[in-house]
């Protein structure tokens, strides 16, 4: 969602992403727009531009239409949307101006491709094509087109070398070929502009483009002001020649006076989980006014690469200040450098305790299940337990290899596989040698961490992305029959039960969602049938029947769900379940992964997921999910830590009342004993032996395992 705070200033945007839309290269001049679904409130007042006389064919001048559209909206009262349909609407140059005194909140719903006309003689000097000025609580959204019709503008375009110049008309919102190019700004050009505010924009892929995220004022600016609280949030890049870049020295004519630094003051700007590749060799350009330095510039979770592949790429930094700790930025396998005066910011991000782990954490916590080793071993002898998991990790290096192989985003993909079997199968037989070896003794945690790391090293960062998006395609294809089955059954706790089972479902076909969609596909049945023939209980830890009294009792305020696999894992076993929860009342907080791990799910691609799921209301299937939340956990492992996890999880779970972990590797391998604050919640698909083995119980056998915490 893309929010604006009050101020007398005009919004000139070349890139203002839409909630969850996806932008493509155009010929290297722009990008196009593929809508996915928006938020939008039922109770809002509904203006829609064609009932104002909007032809959407193109060739009609729709102007008239969209302006008396946005009067009536302006004047109303209460939540009122601005509907744009789908169609071709051929406008320009509009102006959308406040204030709109009644209004609580504005949402213009864009789905169309606005078209500008081509006609310079209808812009005056600098006028913007389609202006938003001088409101507060805006909201863009829905995935619309915003074509400048630039390539006709183009040859016009001489402000560069002609002071006196007519300068072209500006563009705002999403675009292609657009006919003059501004990101946030050009702010600190004229005297009482006001201030910038409360701008957010995430949920965006961006191709092709020469900027990404774009923040620039001018140089010698006439008066003060301000832009702060901006966020820009879970952006991919692709081939983007500037994907972040803070310019405050902004001056494109040959005329314009550059000698005083900018007074505009840039302060509390949140750059996080923007990740994907730059065409230029510096990803990240920071240049604040030498004047007014940029204050309390965060950025969180950057990992942005050389597209060429054959450098790492850099970063620039100039007068900024930094509060506090700020977050790792790392471009490839590298962490930014910055300038002696910033050295904070190539900091670790600080990672946090799970603030509901029983204290105190070093006596009541271990991140590991399985005892591997106790203090009488020889330290310089592998345990029989640890021989036991290194030969685990050396059986799965084939299949590891072969998807790495098949990795396209990989060059020589082969090659480095075959470089990452060797490495990876060599420190496994040096744990054999000596436990002690590489960081050791060895655990499920190591072994892990030392997988993904030798991977990372030779340039493959998710070798399971095709299949991944393949399993979640068609799991998203059968969301719709899974939630209407579960929603038949009117007994509360026989619904609970089958939700539960439709999780242990969804964690035993873990890469095998296309296997399920085959069968479901056949027979809307079978998820359930698969549900209903999972192994007899009582399972080899069955609490459910202690959890049925719980949630008929009472619900909980606040529930964190630790998820794991991609695919019918996340889909038809825990979003179902959430919904569940978010029906009675509950918030829901799900946390994902940072990085991609085998197939386990991330935060961003958990957004993306969701975003699909949604209707034109943003429900699930008729629930509001105002109350869901998706956290970054901060771990890149299909295993948990959880004395370090992200400083937002952290935050956001300091109140829960219960804590879900689910999934072998989160919810039993290591945290099957964890103690906490609050009621807890372990469940997961036993899927190896060893596991099976030290439990007691059968392979595909399950565990549900409930702590009560009695306050």
């Amino acid at each position: 969602m893309t929010s604006l705070g009050m101020g007398t200033w005009l919004l000139l945007l070349s890139l203002f992403c839409f909630n969850a839309v996806f932008f493509t290269g155009s010929d290297g001049q722009g990008f196009e727009v593929e809508a996915r679904r928006p938020i939008l409130h039922r109770s809002s007042l509904l203006f829609d531009v064609k009932r104002f006389g909007a032809r959407a064919d193109g060739r009609t001048d729709d102007s008239k239409a969209f302006i008396a559209a946005w009067k009536e909206a302006c004047r109303a009262t209460g939540k009122v949307k601005l509907l744009v349909p789908k169609g071709v609407y051929l406008i320009g140059p509009v102006k959308f101006a406040g204030p709109c005194k009644n209004v609580s909140s504005l949402t213009v719903y864009m789905k169309g491709y606005l078209k500008a006309t081509a006609k310079l003689s209808r812009y005056g000097s600098g006028t913007g094509w389609v202006e938003f000025g001088w409101l507060e609580r805006l909201t863009l959204t829905g995935g619309g087109t915003f074509d400048g019709q630039g390539a006709k503008a183009w040859p016009y375009n001489n402000c560069t070398t002609d002071s006196k110049c007519k300068l072209l008309p500006t563009v705002c919102s999403t675009l292609v070929n657009v006919p003059w190019s501004n990101s946030v700004g050009s702010l600190g050009r004229y005297e009482n502009e006001g201030d910038v505010s409360g701008l957010v924009v995430r949920d965006c892929a961006i191709s092709g483009t020469m900027n990404g995220i774009r923040i620039k004022t001018w140089a010698n600016s006439p008066g003060s002001s301000a832009a702060t609280n901006m966020t820009f949030e879970n952006i991919v890049m692709k081939n983007v020649t500037n994907p972040i870049i803070i310019d405050q020295s902004y001056c494109p004519f040959s005329s314009c006076i550059s000698t005083e630094p900018s007074k505009v003051k840039l302060s509390d700007i949140y750059f996080k989980q923007i990740r994907g590749t730059s065409s230029s060799a510096v990803a990240v350009a920071l240049e604040c006014s030498e004047g007014i330095p940029c204050q309390n510039i965060f950025l969180e979770n950057v990992h942005l690469e050389l597209s060429t592949g054959e450098k790492q790429a850099t970063s620039s930094c100039k007068n900024v200040r930094a509060r506090g700790k700020l977050y790792r930025v790392r471009f490839s396998r590298s962490i930014i450098r910055l300038s002696s005066a910033q050295k904070s910011m190539e900091s670790e991000s600080e990672m946090v305790a799970f603030p509901l782990l029983l204290t105190p954490i070093e006596s009541n916590y271990r991140a590991c299940t399985i005892p591997y080793r106790f203090p009488s071993d020889n330290p310089k002898k592998p345990t029989p337990t640890e021989l036991q998991w290194i030969d685990l990790f050396l059986n799965s290096i084939p299949s590891f290899k072969k998807r790495a192989e098949s990795d396209t985003t990989v060059p020589d993909a082969p090659v480095r596989a075959e470089k990452f079997a060797q490495r990876y199968g060599d420190v496994l037989e040096d744990f054999k040698k000596d436990p002690e070896s590489h960081g050791g003794p060895p655990d499920c945690i190591l072994l892990c961490r030392l997988r993904e790391i030798i991977l990372r090293e030779l340039g493959f960062i998710d070798i399971f992305k095709r299949v991944k998006d393949e399993e979640n395609a068609k799991a998203i294809s059968l969301f719709k029959d899974v939630v209407q089955l579960n929603d038949a059954i009117e007994d509360d706790p026989k619904r609970l039960e089958n939700l539960v089972r439709g999780i242990f479902a969804g964690n035993i076909f873990d890469l095998g969602s296309a296997e399920l969609a085959e069968v479901f596909s056949k027979d809307g049945m079978s998820f359930l049938a698969s549900c209903q023939n999972l192994v007899p209980r009582p399972w080899v830890i069955d609490d459910l029947d202690a959890f049925k009294v719980k949630w008929s009792k009472k619900s909980w305020k606040k529930v964190v769900i630790f998820v794991d696999n991609s695919g019918a894992d996340i889909i038809l076993g825990i979003l179902p379940f959430a919904r569940e929860l978010l029906r009675h009342g509950t918030q829901v907080v799900l946390a994902a992964n940072d990085m991609p791990s085998i197939n386990d799910v991330t935060y961003t691609e958990l957004i993306e997921i969701i975003a699909k799921l949604k209707d034109e209301s943003g429900q699930l299937m008729g629930v509001d999910t105002s109350n869901l939340l998706i956290a970054n956990s901060g771990n890149d492992l299909p295993v948990i830590d959880l004395t370090r996890v992200s400083q937002v999880l952290a935050y956001l779970a300091s109140d829960a009342d219960l804590v879900v972990l689910e999934g072998m590797g989160r919810g039993i391998e290591t945290n099957l004993y964890a103690q906490f604050k609050c009621d807890s919640l372990k469940i997961g698909m036993v899927k190896h032996p060893e596991v099976a083995q030290f439990l007691g119980g059968r392979l595909y056998d399950c565990v549900f395992k409930y702590n009560e915490v009695v306050s």
